[in-house]
């Protein structure tokens, strides 16, 4: 692309951003139903595009698909008009006023690129903005797909291009777009945007490590191990939220190699070349790449292999699944992003903290008590923490719903009420009276002062039954001696007084 066409291709989208054509409400819906259609009516091209461009199998094209679809209509739905104005109104009620933030330049995930354009640019639409979204350079056959069949979208407020150059990105940072969503910035681009005050947010995965701990039960293990097994080598572990590492409890680690291999024999075969469920490794180089760095993990003593391994390198675009025991060293801190399941084990919970540190994973999938994921929780730099699962959705949106606010495509204006204060009656020139009332704006309190809240047990409340029995039994002792030693001197008394 020319520099002259990208220049008038960026100032019409601008100005549709600046005169409010994609913030209507109907014009959302209308462009979230087009995109959703063109998605659908093309179902087979797709998934045949994502199995030439990513190597995936007809099932997991077939799920990347079905999971933007819902995305899609999920926001399509939440853009009915009468809905809109209702969340309007309410939110007008509040002093809150919700604005598109204007022209938003998504760059789509290469892992999962289907997806990552159905999530980003589907909220971006429903927010009222106009997008330009950079198509991953190694998916030519989906990007021509998309290319050809999205210009069904307005023209004017939505546009599409293959990311194909480094170049190309800091051309754009130059027409200083609202906003850029970016999964993995460079510095020189971070460096480039800053300059130019363009905002860029990266995405928050890095990685995703499965904590197995030590309680659980020999089924348990075996149900990890089924869903480790889909987390690690569906769409061959190249997802956001693919399973990178294991950290597994030393008396759960033997249990739990046995049940990956059993696992993975029983979802592959023992032949995953023959295999329709078991994906192909397209990109140029990667197949060498995966294969150096478990042979360098041996070499090292970083690592034993007990299953798997390339298999004619590049020459099938096959890579075994993958599984290394006793990892640590360099293999731990490397991504991997791709066939390959490191295992570590640990001996505390400590231990499990310090390896989790090593990896530098901010997604954690832990399989423990609650009192141990919440340790993880606090303790940890996790940004999501998920509960004895591994879920289908997670591979593809680490990020719950939840904390993937919408937020981002809208600028926000709070109405602040005029309310009556002390201050409300204070202009110069000052008198007594002023003097007075701005004397009155002090706290009156000259210290603060910690006052602590009496414990919930304190000492006489623990031990008030023991306590209150012990007195009891302590006044009836005195009072049976008493009553015992008066009747006796009365008894003395009489028998010296009339006998």
């Amino acid at each position: 692309m020319t520099i002259d066409t990208l220049t008038t291709m960026m100032h019409r989208l601008q100005a549709s951003a600046e005169s409010g054509t994609a913030a209507y409400p109907r014009f959302r819906q209308i462009q979230l139903g087009k995109l959703y259609n063109t998605l659908s009516s093309n179902k087979d091209a797709i998934i045949e595009a994502l199995r030439a461009d990513l190597g995936r199998t007809v099932k997991e094209a077939t799920v990347e698909l079905a999971f933007a679809l819902t995305e899609v209509k999920t926001r399509f739905e939440a853009s009915d008009f009468g809905r809109l104005a209702r969340e309007e109104q309410n939110d007008r009620k509040t002093g809150v006023i919700l604005r598109p933030k204007g022209l938003i330049v998504v760059v789509v995930e290469h892992s999962a690129p289907l997806v990552s354009l159905a999530v980003q640019l589907s909220a971006a639409i429903a927010a009222g903005n106009a997008v330009l979204s950079l198509l991953p350079s190694n998916a030519t056959k989906l990007n021509e797909i998309l290319t050809a069949t999205l210009s069904s979208l307005e023209r004017s407020c939505f546009a599409f291009l293959s990311h194909s150059s480094a170049d190309l990105l800091a051309q754009i940072i130059a027409f200083k777009p609202s906003l850029i969503l970016y999964p993995s910035p460079t510095e020189p681009e971070l460096a480039l945007a800053a300059q130019n005050s363009v905002q860029i947010v990266t995405s928050l995965q890095n990685g995703a490590t499965v904590i197995a701990c030590r309680d659980l039960t020999r089924s348990q293990v075996r149900q990890l191990a089924q869903l480790v097994v889909r987390g690690k080598f569906f769409a061959g572990g190249r997802l956001p939220g693919s399973v990178e590492k294991v950290l597994v409890h030393q008396d759960r680690a033997g249990d739990l190699v046995d049940a990956l291999l059993e696992e993975t024999t029983g979802a592959f075969g023992a032949n995953p070349s023959l295999s329709l469920d078991y994906g192909r490794v397209v990109e140029v180089g990667e197949t060498a790449r995966l294969g150096q760095l478990m042979e360098e993990a041996v070499l090292k003593g970083e690592g034993t292999v007990v299953r798997g391994g390339s298999e004619n390198g590049s020459a099938t675009s096959l890579f075994l699944p993958t599984i290394l025991e006793g990892t640590k060293g360099a293999l731990l801190r490397s991504p991997i992003q791709g066939p390959i399941l490191p295992l570590a084990s640990f001996a505390s919970l400590e231990g499990a903290l310090a390896l989790l540190s090593q990896t530098g994973s901010n997604i954690v999938y832990a399989f423990a008590s609650s009192a141990e994921l919440e340790y993880f929780a606090n303790e940890s730099r996790a940004a999501v923490v998920y509960a004895q699962d591994i879920p289908l959705e997670a591979l593809y949106q680490p990020l719950p719903p939840t904390l993937r606010s919408p937020s981002i495509f809208n600028s926000e204006s709070t109405i602040v009420s005029p309310t009556l204060s002390p201050t409300s009656s204070l202009f110069a020139p000052f008198t007594a009276s002023s003097q007075a009332r701005i004397a009155s704006l002090f706290p009156r309190e000259k210290q603060l002062v910690v006052k602590r809240k009496p414990h919930s047990t304190p000492f006489l409340r623990s031990f008030f039954p023991q306590g209150l029995l012990l007195v009891v039994g302590s006044l009836s002792v005195v009072v049976m001696g008493s009553v015992s030693v008066g009747g006796y001197k009365a008894a003395r008394w009489l028998v010296s007084k009339y006998l």
